[in-house]
């Protein structure tokens, strides 16, 4: 979350900053060093549940996260990535 503290804009999640000179429409409204990071932290997370539980619900979860993904790419983005992936897992 991006909030202005101490004149400051500031990541409360990273701590990454922005100037204070920024008006508000300047400001970012998504971290981008945060936004970067976001797919790893996805799959910890599902890693994290595999481990907790069983190892299927690692393997359940990563295949949901791929499912909700494949539902808002673009018709191009998603004939590149199976291209890919096609490829990839023969």
């Amino acid at each position: 979350m991006i909030t202005q503290i101490d004149g400051v804009w500031l990541c409360t999640n990273c701590g990454a900053h922005w100037s204070a000179v920024l008006t508000d429409n300047e400001v970012p409204t998504h971290c981008p060093h945060c936004l970067e990071t976001a797919v790893e932290t996805l799959i910890t997370k599902a890693q994290e549940h595999g481990e907790d539980s069983e190892p299927d619900m690692e393997v359940g979860d990563l295949q949901d996260i791929l499912r909700r993904c494949w539902e808002i790419m673009s018709v191009g983005q998603r004939i590149k990535i199976y291209k890919i992936f096609k490829e990839e897992l023969q």
